[in-house]
């Protein structure tokens, strides 16, 4: 069963690729059940993309979920507000002290960012372009509650009226997300732990989707993802996107790669299987370049 694109090619429903190109019948293991649930936050410019790797993950693993994420073109408030611990927990999480965070009460900071705290949420008010400073959250009491308990998030973001004229714009919600205690995000950069270095057990991984630009973007404009510990990559890694999509340098992966290789380090799932994934993302990949080869070849004999 297919859907079409604007093109009229009939996609597949479930891989959104062409049914020529569809993937669904090469992934011969059924998905795996993987013990690290991941979040992959997506940019909304990236699902359209013919190389975009999550539709192979979605294909591969079970315990993953998908949450669209857009720019900040105007204004956002992200609204945190940790989870209550759990009784069951042999080694249980601090509790909320609420007394403890009445001297936070209407902290600002900045003109692009304003940080606030009512009655046990954090509020973070992000202008277009902003980068906030997340160091008074998490020295905060709240904000250790969130680290430790885990924590809901929920995006209120600014747009422009449908419809509407001019500068009319509301306030809509993007996500909500729930992220559990134990949780890592997979983003390198300074103050990342290397993957083979993690010294405690990781339970869900927040993935981000998107050029590495887009990626950028959206940490900034998510600080909540600032509430988490960061886990990185080896750098040595080859892409399997090889000359097919563009990488800014050596050791800079795919959506999909970076999840195998991190499940298959911190054992969240059968290597085997996991392998498997990789083979599919290759085909996709090999699928992309003939295409490419065709056109050149339809371009040279007109």
């Amino acid at each position: 069963m297919g859907s079409e694109a604007s093109s009229k090619r009939p996609l597949c429903d479930h891989c959104s690729k062409p049914l020529r190109t569809c993937l669904c019948s090469r992934l011969t293991s059924p998905p795996i059940d993987n013990s690290i649930s991941i979040t992959v936050l997506q940019h909304n410019l990236e699902k359209r993309h013919p190389l975009n790797s999550i539709r192979i993950a979605k294909l591969g693993l079970r315990n993953l979920s998908v949450i669209p994420i857009s720019d900040v073109n105007f204004d956002s408030r992200l609204l945190i507000r940790p989870l209550d611990p759990n009784p069951d927990d042999t080694n249980p999480p601090k509790s909320l002290d609420l007394d403890g965070i009445e001297k936070y009460e209407a902290e600002e900071h900045g003109e692009k960012c304003r940080i606030r705290w009512h009655d046990g949420f954090i509020s973070i008010g992000v202008d277009r372009g902003a980068k906030p400073d997340m160091k008074s959250v998490l020295a905060s009491p709240i904000g250790e509650a969130a680290i430790s308990n885990g924590f809901k998030a929920k995006k209120l973001q600014r747009k422009q009226m449908r419809g509407g004229s001019g500068d009319e714009t509301e306030e809509v919600e993007e996500y909500e997300i729930v992220i559990p205690a134990g949780s890592a995000l997979l983003y390198p950069g300074d103050g990342s732990m290397a993957l083979e270095a993690v010294d405690f057990q990781v339970k869900h991984l927040v993935v981000l989707d998107g050029t590495w630009g887009k990626a950028r973007r959206m940490y900034c404009e998510n600080p909540w993802l600032k509430l988490m510990p960061r886990l990185s990559l080896d750098r040595k890694r080859e892409s399997l996107y090889s000359e097919v999509r563009h990488e800014p340098k050596a050791g800079c992966l795919s959506t999909v790669e970076s999840i195998v290789y991190a499940l298959k380090t911190l054992r969240g799932g059968d290597e085997e299987k996991l392998d498997e994934l990789l083979v599919l993302f290759e085909s996709m990949v090999g699928d992309q370049r003939r295409c490419k080869e065709e056109k050149f070849k339809k371009m040279e004999c007109s």
